[in-house]
């Protein structure tokens, strides 16, 4: 008697504890359920898109149209003329791109008729994809304060360059020479963000050097860095908008050497030996998009508006 007392209690157990897992109570519906994990960055980040794109010579009247869309008047007239005079124009895209800006950024179609013969064979198989106009296309999470680089041109492999700055002028020089952007974020209170770009010229062999990361030290491998703090930009944008660096029209880009504009070593081609039959790259430009920052809706989150006002420190 007392085994099968024992076995009934034990049945009476598992019956009622099996309940609660088949029966899980009703959702609260003050609480709403999230099929998927809320996307958060830190308090101090900025979602930026980065694209570099490369221009062909018969797409030169399409980036002219394209630019007399761009807002120039966004950024101070001291600023432009300063730029200007070194081979840089800059102007705002709004957060509603225009149709001529999708068509200098999609691949470029293969003209299968300048083919050679095994081109054509591999492209007949489908295994021979259309050249990417955008050489470089990144989606990047940027802390507050935190320096971006990204390089804007093709490799040089011996080349000069003149910056002006005002009446003042300082030539260099130098081997394997390629541009850089350095892009540093600064979110503000009224979800705008301030954006501090400076031009940067990095050449010659690559050599160690210890950094620091994450507050450890590292071994770096960088090439002889010249920074262009005169030509060094802040500007605000809001969520959505861009903004675009690109050479000055009817820049040379040759690959000799010669002197340069500073625009002409910052936004000259990528050398590609497999054009495809294709017309050559004439320059590429830089475009810099607000994606996410604390006041947008994705990351609405009460706990993410602790931190909106900063004090930027250029």
């Amino acid at each position: 008697m007392r085994i099968a007392s024992r076995s009934l209690t034990l049945w009476i157990i598992l019956l009622i504890t099996g309940c609660s897992f088949w029966n899980p109570s009703e959702p609260d519906p003050a609480k709403p359920i999230h099929l998927f994990p809320q996307p958060r960055i830190p308090l101090d980040a900025v979602g930026l898109e980065l694209a570099v794109v490369r221009i062909d010579e018969d797409q030169l009247s399409d980036f002219e149209e394209f630019w007399s869309v761009l807002d120039e008047q966004e950024i101070p007239l001291a600023d432009r003329k300063k730029l200007d005079a070194n081979g840089i124009r800059i102007g705002v895209m709004s957060s509603n791109p225009p149709a001529i800006f999708q068509t200098l950024v999609e691949p470029r179609a293969i003209q299968t008729s300048e083919l050679k013969s095994y081109e054509k064979q591999i492209h007949d198989r489908g295994m021979l994809e259309p050249r990417k106009r955008m050489v470089e296309h990144r989606q990047i999470s940027n802390r507050e304060g935190q320096a971006y680089l990204i390089p804007t041109s093709g490799l040089k492999m011996e080349t000069s360059w003149t910056i002006t700055d005002q009446d003042h002028q300082s030539v260099g020089s130098g081997e394997l020479v390629q541009g850089h952007y350095s892009i540093t974020t600064y979110p503000s209170g009224d979800g705008s963000v301030n954006l501090v770009l400076r031009p940067e010229i990095h050449h010659g062999e690559t050599r160690s050097r210890i950094g620091v990361a994450e507050r450890n030290f590292r071994f770096e491998e960088t090439q002889t860095i010249e920074a262009i703090d005169e030509l060094k930009l802040k500007l605000a944008l809001r969520l959505g908008e861009s903004v675009v660096l690109a050479p000055t029209e009817g820049l040379s880009f040759t690959t000799q050497f010669e002197s340069n504009t500073l625009g002409e070593v910052l936004f000259s081609p990528l050398d590609d030996p497999n054009l495809l039959g294709e017309v050559e790259p004439v320059h590429q430009f830089l475009v810099v998009r607000i994606s996410q920052t604390q006041r947008d809706d994705l990351f609405s989150s009460n706990e993410q508006f602790k931190k909106l006002t900063t004090t930027p420190k250029y």
